[in-house]
């Protein structure tokens, strides 16, 4: 089924939104003396798997051949297990746990599927590039007083606002 308008549910106040995400951010530096880093934790489990699985390959290739010794931190567990539980708390205190797959009128469910897989490669590869994400770059950048941090984030903007360009046109009539 396309997306269409349905019952607006109430959801938190975006300052207040954003008041906590600064105090988890701050947390985090008081705590671990870091920010958030998330997609290191997503490289570090993927050179884990990968030497587990096929670790010829892991040998081989020039991505991993720095990473090898490297080990999935208690950093990034604690972080991903609190983004997992914090996000289904929020999805179920608003009434939004539910599987669907939302799209526009003009956009079958698998190119639906297919643009959200593409762009979620394209970022990976943009991650890895730019050593990092939006967290590293901006929340944590931006908290550090970074230029790089501000920088990362209005070219973020600026090639979501050029990707919606192509693609908005999946969303209307």
């Amino acid at each position: 089924m396309y997306h269409e308008e349905k019952n607006v549910q109430q959801f938190m106040n975006p300052y207040l939104a954003g008041i906590l995400l600064g105090l988890v951010l701050l947390a985090s530096f008081i705590t671990l003396g870091t920010g958030l880093h998330l997609s290191e934790g997503y490289r570090d489990i993927t050179s884990w798997l990968t030497n587990k699985i096929v670790p010829e390959h892991f040998a081989g290739n020039e991505f991993f051949k720095n990473l090898e010794k490297q080990q999935i931190s208690g950093f990034f567990i604690v972080i991903l297990s609190g983004l997992a539980v914090g996000g289904f708390l929020s999805a179920w205190a608003s009434g939004g746990i539910r599987v669907e797959n939302e799209r526009g009128r003009l956009c079958g469910p698998w190119t639906r599927l297919w643009l959200a897989f593409t762009g979620g490669v394209i970022a990976g590869f943009a991650m890895n590039f730019a050593r990092g994400g939006l967290s590293e770059h901006f929340f944590s950048g931006i908290a550090s007083f970074s230029t790089g941090g501000l920088i990362f984030f209005l070219c973020f903007m600026a090639g979501g606002f050029l990707a919606a360009i192509f693609t908005r046109r999946q969303w209307h009539d």
